[in-house]
């Protein structure tokens, strides 16, 4: 087992880092592992913006004259934005 792992590390993926392959197996797989943390969160957050624009939208197209008063939103809280929060609220400045 370990053999084939060996040959098929030195014989495929390190040539394929070098550039003598036809892709780089390990910089395609961190980037899908990367992109599967990132777009959930993005796309959430686009589309709550794209909601608050509808809304905003709905009130100038109602022919209404009452001023826009903007309703109170969910804050936006995905896990990913809750492990960032966590990790940097040691290097956060203190209030005075």
């Amino acid at each position: 087992m370990l053999h084939e792992i060996r040959y098929i590390w030195l014989h495929y993926f390190w040539p394929s880092d070098l550039g003598n392959g036809p892709e780089s197996i390990q910089e395609m797989v961190l980037l899908a592992v990367l992109s599967s943390f990132i777009y959930p969160p993005l796309r959430h957050y686009i589309q709550r913006e794209f909601e608050k624009i509808h809304h905003k939208l709905d009130h100038v197209t109602s022919g209404t004259t009452d001023p826009y008063e903007e309703p109170e939103w969910d804050r936006f809280e995905h896990w990913v934005a809750k492990l960032i929060k966590l990790v940097t609220r040691p290097f956060r400045k203190k209030a005075l």
